[in-house]
């Protein structure tokens, strides 16, 4: 992570400083104005400030070892946040269920996360302008030079730590990881979108963090409680906690919709197998191949299917296709026809004579010049028609595809469509050419010989105009004439008919075909949703341990069987089930809605969804220069879309489960209009009320902090602390409600104040939830976090007892030592400087390496720092940093015994370093009372070891002595780190390798140079003196 923050930093800085510009824009704000507006129904102000929160695990290694670098750039931009940055961070704890194997690292990767953390947290304290001869050094940070942000840093890391742990201070066990990802999304949500939660939270903290930190007094002991008020290592962490009490409505529709998904996924993927009718067929059938069964109900249903997709053409009165194209004006043609023939060839006209054979030529030359015309208006009508069947046709085939498969399943009815496209390529288009073109083409071309018939008895005479005979002919001469229009008709509904099925239907039947494979894809995640009984709900459908419904899980299976019957008519509640499956798998209510205009972006709603429509090719319309096309099509009745489909169902407006489904927390808990009275009895409002309340005592409880504080530390590190956290509340809508007195006198016993009480109460009848955020009331040390620092000690222990140190810290630190050590700087340098004087005067004994570091304790035994060290040592030189590394450790141990004893041996490596007890950490104004000891009688007191200085002379001479060791060791240092730079130099690898005193470089020199300094001024003092007279 450390690595990625380097080589990266300037492409990190990139992306979070467009993000920022993005919400800077004036219209970023317009933006949040309208939904605002649309969410509240109130006007936005005219301020939306900014906030950052940074989420991140302290268990792993990339993410946490991005923290520091992360937050600083954050910072270092300076945006309208400022230096108020949030964050939120997993602890190890979170990952317990995930198992050994891939949870080996989390607690070193911890370990290393809150060294850093704390490290950057405390670098400068709380300084101030009027205090700047205290401040250490700012931190400079290569990352942040690459990123472009050179600035040094007074601090570094999140501003407001949070910890969320998985088991609450309440013991409230909050699952697995995905369980406490939601809760955290869902409390983040609830910082956004709730004014009092921003007031009563966000503000809160920003404005009071500082200052509760240092008012929740450390105990002595704790090692970062002294020294001047900008050196101390004031508490660090808070805890963050989230509850919510709702109706659990949501949870009871995905109970309700997965239920219905359930049985509709098993119709449309297992009807041809699992049914009792395709049991039925492969009994008579003898067979169990699932293509011979769908085949076999196909055949069965195929009459069924083209009478309802109106093509079916096959019997004596089956003609859906010639109808349908048949100019509807068709009689009144042939009127217009007869009267064209009549009025040209003067027959029936004014009463005249002559022979028949005359009469015959005339209307025969009348009949040929009015047909074309006749023809050319029939064929007219008849690409009106088409025009117009063809969206029809294809609109009739999409809901008759959508019942099939609703009746039964997808394979069946892709063998519909498959058989139907067949029919009308093969049955259908042959019998419309071979028996009805061919008729009216034969009987049109011969009209003359069927009118000469009507004239039989009248050739050689003379007739007048109106004789009946003449009539006839000429009726009979047009009727068959007019067939021409007919065979026309029968040629293009058998182009038609070959063009629907090539164009329609066999694109249906591979949509249909592709719907299965995808419907049979989500059959094992289907398998896990509820079963139509009354089974137990499964686990993922159940509201997370963080809420707490109203709506229990117990209670899904009654309410969804009783409103499920109250969903349809009477006469439907035996076949209740398939009524409703039905309506899941075609969506007929949603194909309605569709056609009135009301459902749009309906792609993904519909069961048979049309990409683009389709067209035939030539020989099936000439009216029209259109391309021809397949029809565009996809059946949405995988997993997903059932679900949508069975939601949108749950939803309909006025529906019993739409009414329940929309109840808020005001009207589920009381009648909130007229409209609704009555329809709920008042002893089930008072169950209601009762379990809210109940559940309203148990979301206190779950919403506590999620870590564990260790009680018996507690009175030593927090002597003050009462435990009780502090708590904000979301909006509760109950103003004027039967439980708002109650719930008043709730507030007022978990410590809410008055002031705040009276903004939380409204009358939104839109509020389904309470959200409860909860925090520690004030930041603590890491000592007392038992949940964070017990399972890093168990860790440890286990590597230290199997000589897997190196395992356990390998890749852990990936800063220098002076940026790890989990202490201020100020506290750092100090011990630094302790550590000198200890080994000047023999009050440390550093030992050989091969067991621990002691220190000399005044009337007592020496102290000692912990062993073995987490890194690997190269030369005695590298126990002063590998100590200081080891003060996590110390932490860890704290949390382990339960008391400060493993700080003891820091505590007096502190002392060693100040000018006198109770002196400052940073500056060295004077030396150690035990210096000034030794300068003026040669003693050291309390030594464990040989001091190195040596006590022979006087005064002058041992100042001198001290002079001396402590520049020849400044010399020698300075020599050393010279080599190792032209080491890195040439082998840059090598800056990851021993030894380990080159992190803490500028510190050891730091120090040495004070004390070198405040020697040489004690000198100059004692030769002044010397002289005085």
């Amino acid at each position: 992570g450390q690595t990625i923050s380097i080589a990266y930093s300037k492409r990190i800085r990139d992306k979070i400083e467009q993000s920022v510009g993005r919400l800077s824009k004036t219209q970023a704000k317009a933006d949040l104005a309208e939904v605002y507006g649309s969410v509240t129904g109130e006007l936005a102000g005219s301020e939306s400030p900014l906030r950052i929160v940074i989420i991140s695990s302290l268990a792993g290694g990339t993410g946490a070892g991005l923290l520091q670098t992360v937050c600083d750039i954050v910072r270092a931009l300076k945006t309208e946040a400022l230096d108020d940055i949030f964050g939120v961070l997993y602890t190890p704890e979170v990952f317990d269920s995930l198992g050994g194997a891939s949870t080996g690292g989390v607690q070193p990767n911890s370990l290393a996360a809150i060294s850093e953390l704390l490290n950057g947290y405390w670098w400068n304290g709380a300084a101030t302008a009027n205090t700047g001869d205290v401040l250490v050094d700012p931190k400079e940070s290569a990352a942040m030079t690459r990123a472009g942000l050179p600035q040094a840093l007074t601090r570094s890391g999140p501003s407001f730590p949070f910890l969320v742990g998985r088991v609450g201070q309440g013991g409230i066990d909050h699952g697995e990881p995905p369980d406490i990802f939601h809760m955290v999304g869902r409390s983040l949500l609830s910082w956004i979108i709730d004014v009092e939660v921003q007031r009563e939270f966000i503000a809160f903290n920003i404005g009071n963090w500082a200052s509760s930190a240092m008012n929740n007094l450390q105990g002595n002991g704790v090692l970062v409680d002294e020294g001047a008020t900008e050196e101390i290592g004031y508490p660090a962490f808070s805890a963050l906690g989230f509850s919510r009490l709702s109706t659990g409505a949501d949870y009871f529709e995905t109970y309700c919709a997965r239920r219905l998904v359930r049985d509709a996924l098993d119709q449309v993927a297992r009807f041809h197998t699992g049914s009792e009718m395709a049991r039925t067929l492969a009994t008579k059938l003898d067979t169990e191949d699932p293509q011979v069964i769908a085949d076999a109900i196909a055949d069965e249903h195929l009459m069924s299917f083209m009478h309802r997709c109106g093509l079916s053409e096959l019997g004596p009165v089956e003609n859906d296709i010639l109808d349908a194209i048949r100019p509807p004006t068709k009689d009144q043609m042939y009127e217009d026809f007869l009267a064209e023939i009549k009025r040209f060839s003067g027959i029936q006209e004014e009463k005249t004579s002559q022979k028949t054979e005359e009469w015959r030529e005339s209307l025969y030359d009348s009949l040929n010049n009015a047909q074309p015309g006749f023809l050319a208006g029939y064929h007219a009508a008849m690409e009106e028609s088409t025009a117009s069947w063809i969206p029809l046709v294809q609109g009739n085939v999409e809901v008759t595809v959508e019942e099939m498969v609703a009746r039964y399943g997808l394979k069946a009815t892709s063998s519909m469509c498959t058989k139907a496209a067949a029919q009308l390529r093969t049955e259908v288009a042959d019998d419309l050419r071979t028996r009805d073109f061919a008729n009216n083409n034969s009987w049109s071309t011969h009209w003359r010989d069927y009118s000469d018939e009507k004239l039989e008895d009248a050739w050689g005479k003379k007739i007048d105009s109106t004789d009946t005979r003449l009539g006839d002919a000429t009726r009979v001469a047009a009727y068959y004439a007019s067939l021409g229009g007919e065979a026309v008709l029968a040629e293009r509904c058998a182009a038609l008919a070959e063009e629907v099925a090539k164009r329609v239907l066999v694109p249906i039947a591979k949509a249909l075909d592709d719907a299965l494979y995808r419907s049979e894809q989500g059959l094992d995640v289907g398998g896990e949703w509820p079963a139509w009984s009354d089974a137990d709900v499964p686990r993922d459908m159940e509201p997370p341990p963080s809420e707490l419904p109203l709506i229990q899980p117990d209670d899904y299976n009654g309410l969804f069987v009783e409103m499920l019957a109250d969903s349809v008519t009477e006469e439907l509640k035996g076949a209740v089930r398939q009524e409703v499956r039905s309506k899941v798998i075609s969506g007929d209510f949603l194909r309605r809605q569709y056609e009135d205009g009301v459902l749009h972006d309906s792609d993904g709603l519909l069961c048979v969804a049309i990409d683009h429509e389709w067209w035939p090719g030539p020989s099936a319309t000439q009216g029209r220069l259109e391309s021809p096309a397949d029809l565009g099509v996809k059946v949405n009745v995988d997993l997903d879309r059932l679900e949508a489909r069975a939601r949108a169902w749950l939803h309909l407006t006025g529906s019993v489960f739409g009414d329940f489904l929309s109840t808020s927390l005001r009207s589920y808990l009381g009648s909130s209009s007229l409209m609704d009275s009555g329809r709920t009895s008042q002893r089930e409002y008072d169950r209601r009320i009762k379990r809210f309340f109940a559940q309203w005592d148990a979301a206190m409880e779950v919403a506590k902090p999620l870590i564990n504080l260790d009680a018996g530390l507690m009175p030593t590190v927090h002597p003050d602390n009462d435990l009780e956290p502090r708590r904000s509340f979301s909006q509760l809508p109950f103003s004027g409600h039967p439980v708002e007195a109650d719930v008043r006198i709730k507030l007022s016993a978990s410590g809410v104040k008055d002031s705040v009480i009276e903004n939380l109460f409204s009358t939104d009848d839109s509020i389904k939830h309470v959200d409860i955020t909860t925090s520690l009331d004030a930041p603590h040390s890491v000592l007392v976090i038992d949940s964070l620092l017990r399972p890093i000690a168990e860790s440890w222990g286990e590597h230290r007892m199997s000589g897997h140190i190196q395992t356990f810290w390998s890749r852990r630190r990936a800063r220098p030592v002076s940026e790890f050590i989990p202490a201020p700087q100020a506290l750092i340098s100090c011990m630094v400087r302790g550590w000198f004087t200890g080994l000047l005067l023999g009050l440390i004994d550093r030992g050989d390496g091969r067991s621990a570091v002691k220190i000399a304790r005044i009337n007592d035994t020496p102290a000692e720092f912990p062993f073995p060290y987490l890194s690997p040592e190269s030369t005695h030189l590298d126990r002063l940093p590998l100590i200081l590394e080891a003060l996590g450790l110390a932490y860890v141990q704290v949390s382990l015994q339960s008391d400060l004893g493993p700080l003891s041996a820091y505590c007096e490596l502190r002392d060693l370093g100040r000018s006198a007890p109770g002196a400052g950490l940073y500056n060295y104004d004077s030396l150690h009372p035990d210096l000034e000891d030794w300068i003026a009688d040669g003693s050291a007191k309390g030594a464990i070891k040989d001091p190195v200085l040596d006590p022979s002379g006087g005064p002058a001479e041992r100042i001198d002595n001290l002079l001396d060791v402590v520049k020849a060791n400044q010399d020698q240092y300075l020599e050393d780190m010279d080599k190792e730079r032209l080491k890195w130099a040439r082998v840059p690898s090598s800056l990851s390798g021993p030894p380990q005193w080159t992190g803490l470089w500028r510190v050891i020199s730091q120090e040495l140079r004070k004390i070198h300094s405040i020697a040489e001024r004690k000198k100059y003092e004692t030769v002044s003196s010397d002289k005085r007279l």
